[in-house]
């Protein structure tokens, strides 16, 4: 039997949302305007949040799970980015965000290796720099005071890095369990 090559929709939606984040990091490395950046922002969170909606709809057949909650939370920052620019608020939550999301990834690649073992050594491994990274990120940003001048090249080189992942592991198919061979 020939093996199929095909991407499944869910991959091809993590290829579109990576794709967005990168264009999105491009953007903030690049220091553009405020306007600008509210604009960019809004409408990749407003994109974003109407693929993962659809996603939502289309795998679990409606729409009030965590994920479409999360799609229309990005929804509506994504409103609320274009038409109040408020992008200095975004950037002053940024050392928040990144230490949450730090800490999550991390509990993320234990929880992979613990309980579902369903992780190589290699993303457990980079799951745990990556993390680590922005937990480091984040407590610099909150203790350095000059570091913050540089938040937007800092979360655009971070964006670029997290959609680099997603869209390289949107390629890589999981590993099965021997319960379903």
């Amino acid at each position: 039997m020939a093996k199929e090559n095909k991407l499944s929709k869910d991959s091809l939606n993590q290829i579109i949302q990576s794709l967005i984040v990168i264009a999105l990091g491009i953007a903030f490395c690049f220091s553009l305007a405020v306007q600008v950046l509210s604009y960019v922002l809004g409408a990749a969170l407003i994109v974003s949040g109407i693929v993962l909606l659809i996603i939502t709809c289309v795998t679990n057949k409606v729409a009030l799970t965590v994920q479409g909650l999360l799609g229309g939370l990005a929804i509506t920052l994504g409103i609320v980015c274009i038409v109040s620019q408020v992008v200095g608020l975004v950037i002053v939550t940024v050392p928040f965000l990144l230490i949450v999301s730090g800490s999550l990834v991390i509990l993320d690649a234990f929880l992979r290796l613990l309980a579902v073992k369903k992780i190589g050594p290699f993303a457990f491994a980079m799951l745990l720099i990556l993390g680590s990274a922005a937990i480091a990120l984040g407590i610099c940003f909150l203790t350095i005071a000059d570091f913050s001048k540089y938040a937007g090249i800092a979360l655009g080189a971070g964006l670029i890095i997290y959609g680099l992942i997603t869209l390289i592991s949107a390629f890589i198919k999981p590993k099965k369990s021997a319960e379903s061979k």
